[in-house]
């Protein structure tokens, strides 16, 4: 048993896996440039989307919707950079 799920772990790490770091790769550079410049001294859970893709996740059912209802807007009050340039 445990040979057949390390055969699907490897096959999973050579071929899904490339696929979807590349897929998701803007997201991922996203949430690490939020996580360095908080550099919070306790864990958070940064979700980082782009104005366009924040209005389509909070419309499905997960973590998105849910944190939009119940999480805490780290920037809510701040001005936009917009609004900071001028």
């Amino acid at each position: 048993m445990a040979r057949i799920a390390d055969q699907r772990v490897a096959l999973f790490a050579k071929i899904r896996l490339p696929r979807l770091i590349e897929r998701y790769r803007p997201v991922l550079s996203r949430a690490g440039e939020v996580l360095w410049t908080l550099q919070a001294p306790y864990p958070v859970e940064v979700l980082r989307y782009t104005p366009e893709e924040y209005s389509r996740k909070k419309q499905e059912l997960g973590i998105v919707r849910v944190a939009s209802e119940e999480g805490i807007d780290l920037l809510a009050g701040l001005p936009t950079t917009t609004e900071a340039n001028g």
